[in-house]
């Protein structure tokens, strides 16, 4: 299920740092945050934290906007989830990762009880938005989808391809001739491909939308017949011989699909917007400012 962006956080991959603290970082309408709650998602338990660092920043920024969230999924959606429900969450990410217990995951992922739970009731709280957003939106019509795949017909077709890329058509030429006269192609495209990336596993490019190539290779990646080298393909990289190994074209249901997650995306991201620009979030002096443009985070200025 789709996250709020704004609101992953990678656990325990923040920069340490010292310096001063005080009681309170900042408010979010009438609940405070503590400087010790900042402290501890940063992993600086015990330590005076400096709010200059990257990494007080951050984690005031994560638990501003993780109040906010939670505020408005009360207000808007009436849902706060109860202490039995987020206990029984918990037991289920536990036990579903491979742990005993709340406090062995917790020392395994680098961060204490209190952070771990509490980005876990985030999750519910995330989960919980996107359900409620997901049911206001309809779901695309036969029309919308059969646009969509004629306005972007290689966005809907995933081919598994190989290929040797060369200087020349000359040395296109060279290469067609020693896979013609018997060669593996994978042992040509290792010797003499100079995509050094997809040379080293015999010219293998994996599977991936054809959009993801240039046009030139697009093109014959969705016209070549299976498992048969194509004749030498001009780009701008220099001169291509293609094995297309399997190509799937996306059903009309799966383009809905694509279509109605997108859809929610957008309606989800608007209301995080609407509620990061109306909440009342006040930081106090020497933390740093609270801004929503360009994005929602705690900006730290020598002047506060």
């Amino acid at each position: 299920m789709k996250r709020l962006i704004p609101l992953l956080v990678v656990l325990g991959l923040v920069l340490a740092a010292c310096g001063e603290s005080s009681d309170v970082a900042a408010t979010v309408g009438d609940t405070e945050i503590p400087v010790s709650a900042v402290e501890q998602l940063a992993g600086l338990e015990g330590e005076e934290a400096d709010p200059s660092t990257q990494a007080f920043t951050q984690s005031l920024t994560t638990l501003v906007v993780w109040e906010i969230t939670e505020q408005a999924a009360a207000d808007e959606f009436g849902y706060t989830p109860t202490e039995e429900e987020v206990q029984e969450q918990i037991d289920s990410v536990v036990t579903g990762a491979g742990y005993d217990s709340l406090e062995a995951m917790a020392a395994a992922e680098g961060v204490g009880e209190a952070t771990l739970e509490r980005y876990i009731r985030q999750l519910m709280i995330q989960d919980e938005v996107f359900a409620s957003l997901e049911a206001t939106v309809d779901e695309p019509t036969a029309e919308a989808i059969s646009d969509e795949i004629a306005a972007s017909p290689l966005s809907w077709v995933t081919v598994c391809a190989s290929h040797i890329l060369v200087a020349t058509e000359e040395d296109a030429q060279a290469a067609v001739a020693r896979i013609e006269a018997g060669d593996d192609f994978a042992v040509v495209a290792t010797e003499l491909s100079t995509d050094t990336g997809s040379a080293v596993n015999g010219g293998d490019l994996g599977c991936t939308s054809a959009s993801q190539y240039v046009e030139e290779f697009a093109a014959a990646t969705v016209e070549a017949p299976i498992g048969e080298v194509t004749d030498p393909v001009e780009t701008q990289f220099g001169y291509h011989l293609i094995v297309v190994n399997d190509r799937t074209e996306a059903t009309d249901e799966e383009v809905g699909a694509a279509l109605a997650q997108e859809s929610v995306g957008a309606v989800v991201d608007a209301w995080f917007l609407e509620a990061t620009n109306s909440a009342v979030v006040v930081v106090t002096d020497g933390y740093g400012t609270w801004v929503t443009d360009p994005t929602p985070q705690i900006v730290f200025t020598a002047e506060g």
